[in-house]
């Protein structure tokens, strides 16, 4: 059967495929203007990054592991929201003009969420989960020896 995630997954994409084509009849009716109808796309953008982290962070938190998720791609990620903010900084910084660092608030907001994200993920896997949470075969080799004993009918205790 189809679990609770992947419904409510289903549910929110379904939410925002009912927005874009409830915007789009408005753009065809000229009540906004097309660049305005385009321009939703990158909230639409933010949603979706706010939805995709979330449950990730959650599961590694009911798991207190890391051990499925690659810690690759959030240092990349990290990297590519600090370059994003970095050249946010230096278009304000060449124009004078600092409030252009906020103004697009979308690709701000994209690389703040972005790095808050990553850096929760990097605590998680560097500080709060560092250890995994099972055993791995063969670390506790005395207790192994017995059950491997006991398990090809050797010594019984």
């Amino acid at each position: 059967g189809i679990n609770a995630e992947y419904g409510l997954c289903l549910l929110i994409l379904a939410g925002f495929v009912c927005g874009m084509v409830l915007m789009l009849i408005v753009a065809m009716s000229s009540c906004v203007t097309w660049f305005q109808y385009v321009s939703i796309f990158s909230y639409v953008k933010l949603a979706v990054t706010l939805f995709k982290y979330s449950p990730q962070v959650y599961v590694n938190f009911k798991k207190k592991s890391t051990e499925a998720v690659s810690i690759y791609q959030f240092l990349l990620d990290l990297t590519g929201g600090a370059i994003s903010l970095f050249q946010m900084g230096l278009i304000a910084y060449n124009y004078d003009d600092w409030r252009t660092f906020l103004g697009d608030f979308t690709k701000f907001g994209l690389a703040a969420l972005s790095i808050l994200y990553d850096v929760i993920f990097i605590f998680q896997h560097y500080c709060l989960y560092r250890e995994p949470a099972y055993q791995h075969l063969g670390e506790d080799r005395e207790e192994g020896e017995e059950s491997s004993k006991r398990l090809l009918g050797g010594e019984s205790e």
